[in-house]
């Protein structure tokens, strides 16, 4: 991940949220992800957990055994399909999928955590373009606050305040067109293709 931006209505609830990485990072970021499954560290000891069941249910194992061998446990379930799919042509893509969804709420958590501060900033600041506001692990929050008390945050993890702002402006600039809308509610999610690809292009062309 190299930048992750979402759109927080005035009730602190998301509009609008999205991952952009680009294209140089786009190789290497996929190659991590499959490499660090999100199961890796679980699998050898649920491995090892099925053999000794299994072996157990071959000696005998008591009345139950057999039955009880063959009850999954939570580890064990995750494990055994991500062995499956692993072991089919599309694996790596739902381990990939598992590790993506993982990361998608660690930055929602990261970029709401920052409400607070950019709450207490914007007590002293005359202005709208908030740098820099808060870091947690590596990743950095950079804020723009709207008129209207809608706030864009931005995770990044390699500074870059100019493209920041500039990018931030092109989003503003297609938040108010989406805004204009009179059947669009101010903190209802914005489901706009159009404006998805605003983004996107304002990524590409400033991130």
């Amino acid at each position: 991940m190299s930048y992750y931006l979402t759109l927080i209505g005035t009730r602190d609830n998301p509009l609008y949220e999205t991952e952009i990485t680009p294209k140089t990072a786009a190789s290497s970021s996929s190659a991590a992800s499959t490499s660090s499954g999100y199961f890796s560290s679980s699998s050898n000891a649920a491995a090892g957990s099925s053999a000794a069941s299994e072996a157990g249910s071959s000696s005998g194992g008591g009345m139950f055994g057999g039955l009880l061998s063959r009850i999954p446990t939570t580890t064990s379930a995750l494990t055994s399909s991500g062995a499956s799919t692993a072991s089919t042509s599309g694996g790596g893509s739902a381990a990939a999928a598992a590790v993506r969804r993982k990361q998608r709420y660690e930055l929602q958590m990261i970029a709401h955590s920052a409400l607070d501060t950019i709450e207490d900033a914007l007590v002293t600041s005359p202005y709208l373009y908030l740098k820099s506001i808060d870091r947690i692990q590596e990743y950095t929050t950079s804020c723009f606050v709207l008129p209207g008390n809608i706030k864009m945050v931005l995770l990044h993890e390699h500074k870059h305040e100019d493209g920041i702002k500039n990018f931030f402006l092109d989003v503003w600039e297609a938040y108010l067109k989406v805004s204009l809308n009179p059947f669009q509610d101010a903190n209802a999610p914005i489901e706009n293709a159009a404006f998805d690809a605003r983004v996107r292009a304002a990524a590409k062309k400033f991130l």
